[in-house]
């Protein structure tokens, strides 16, 4: 299997008449088409991100397309593709932030209906073995169509941001065909984030005056939060100012393709081997690997990268590396994963939980899980980690402590819709009632489509495995979210995977190399810089 160094990709949207441009040129890396939009156009910005499973140490995910589709009643539209070629990546490493996949230029203006997901391959790793070995998943469609409740609204000049989820514990079954297959069933959530249209409004919604923003209070600010992802991004470094730079996938890059990050006087700034050399290092043509929290900007409606930490570099030698600790930070900023590996704080190093909030070097304590983000191409030991994200204490359930914990799940076969927001679910000979809470979120997979609906869309199948993450109330489980897995009549589902992994024998190429969100080069191929 090939894994590729590098994954931010910046494209000119492509617009076909079909599936055979996509499928002809999967297998042969980033890929681009060629520009033949008219009209007014704008952006989309592709994010990934994975809900935590602990069955397995990777899971490599080949995608080899992402589609735009339009509304069926629009009949002059087309569908745009906004990646194509094959890359791999290993989901698990994205667990605590979202990765930026790919950036779309070019885009015509419209509403769209749904993403085009294409995934050619799932090979599961257990590290726990010697060698290390992998089971490749059953995948019943090569394609999914994720349904989003609202329109998909590309604006013109603007950037429209779309995290895909992939919910790999959630996605995983075996079932008695045959000799009792491991089926991938894609379940994805999709969370857009979209940016102002520019009507002569800022981003609260308050007029402009001769072309310029109403000055905003401070605390009108827009701050982290359910809407602010955790995002890792990099490029590079374009128009460098005081309190904000541009980090653009290339030269050619238009800058409304590019993430503009906003720093503050404490943003620590890390070069390439660890140390803390500030903003000064910043320089135009720059390669920077930053994380932060996507946020909108008030005064003009911009999406903005709220910087937690910039590492100068690129990939190999700057990465993430994900894991739990084994003890707190001794005396000299250091601490010990379990699997051996020692880790190197600077006193500037950010320690955060996975919604970006503060809390110190004192909050790692030992079995807590996290992601690391610093130096760690090559041999060095210690890592000089120049970021930590904790998500708390990780048990055999893949539920967390503090610091962002994982729901508790409930799993079974519906027995019936009883309303419009209670289920009647069998779970293991008992029955449960599951009320999706006020705001909650159902998604229903299977058909090759992944769509966010009503409890109600059940009753139209036979036969649906229920998952439902929240907490038990009083009478009701009470979800924040559901997924349904719509199941064939044929389909004997032994249980969710809980269990040691099988196995297959040692990896092609021994997993991917440590993984550092979107790298260095973008441009569409032999495009240069």
């Amino acid at each position: 299997m090939n894994f590729p160094t590098s994954r931010f990709t910046y494209v000119t949207a492509a617009l076909v008449m079909g599936l055979s441009l996509l499928l002809g040129a999967c297998g042969g890396g980033s890929g681009t088409g060629s520009n033949d939009t008219t009209g007014p156009t704008g952006n989309v910005g592709v994010l990934i991100t994975d809900a935590p499973t602990l069955l397995y140490d990777e899971i490599h995910v080949t995608i080899t397309g992402i589609v735009l589709l339009p509304r069926e009643d629009a009949s002059d539209a087309e569908q745009v593709v906004l990646f194509e070629g094959e890359e791999t990546i290993d989901i698990l490493q994205l667990r605590d932030y979202a990765d930026l996949f790919v950036v779309a230029e070019e885009v015509p203006i419209d509403d769209y209906e749904k993403v085009r997901l294409f995934i050619s391959q799932v090979e599961l790793v257990d590290n726990g073995t010697e060698p290390p070995s992998s089971v490749f998943a059953t995948l019943p469609s090569g394609k999914i169509d994720l349904l989003p409740k609202e329109p998909l609204t590309v604006a013109e000049d603007q950037t429209l941001y779309l995290e895909l989820d992939l919910d790999a514990r959630n996605s995983l079954l075996i079932t008695e065909t045959g000799t009792g297959n491991l089926i991938f069933r894609p379940v994805v959530f999709v969370r857009v984030f979209e940016e102002d249209e520019g009507n002569g409004e800022n981003g609260n919604g308050e007029e402009e005056e001769n072309g310029l923003p109403v000055a905003v209070d401070e605390e009108e600010m827009e701050t982290a939060g359910e809407d602010a992802p955790l995002l890792g991004v990099s490029g590079l470094v374009r128009l460098p100012e005081e309190d904000r730079v541009l980090v653009c996938p290339s030269t050619s890059a238009a800058e409304t393709a590019c993430v503009r990050l906003s720093l503050n006087e404490d943003s620590p700034v890390f070069d390439n081997t660890g140390a803390l050399v500030g903003p000064d290092a910043l320089a135009e043509g720059a390669r920077l690997i930053a994380m932060g929290l996507l946020e909108r900007d008030p005064e003009d409606g911009r999406r903005v990268l709220e910087v937690l930490s910039i590492t100068m570099g690129t990939r190999p030698t700057v990465g993430t590396r994900g894991g739990a600790a084994g003890g707190p930070v001794d005396e000299n900023g250091h601490f010990v994963l379990r699997n051996g590996r020692t880790v190197a704080l600077a006193p500037e190093t950010p320690v955060v939980d996975n919604r970006g909030q503060p809390l110190g070097a004192e909050a790692i304590m030992d079995g807590q899980g996290l992601t690391l983000m610093g130096i760690v191409g090559g041999p060095s030991n210690p890592i000089p980690a120049t970021l930590v994200i904790l998500r708390g204490d990780d048990d055999d359930d893949g539920n967390g402590g503090a610091f962002g914990a994982s729901p508790t799940n409930i799993r079974g076969e519906l027995i019936a819709v009883e309303n419009d927001d209670t289920l009647q679910v069998d779970v293991n000979g008992e029955v449960h009632w599951i009320q999706l809470k006020e705001g909650g979120q159902l998604v229903i997979s299977g058909q090759g489509r992944v769509s966010e609906g009503a409890l109600a869309d059940l009753g139209d199948f036979d036969r649906v495995r229920i998952i439902a993450q929240g907490e038990q109330g009083e009478s009701y489980f009470e979800a924040d979210r559901i997924v349904a897995i719509t199941l064939g009549m044929n389909d004997q589902v032994v249980s969710d995977v809980g269990g040691p992994p099988p196995h297959a024998g040692p990896p092609n190429n021994g997993g991917p190399p440590d993984h550092a969100g979107p790298p260095e080069h973008a441009g569409p191929p032999g495009s240069g810089d």
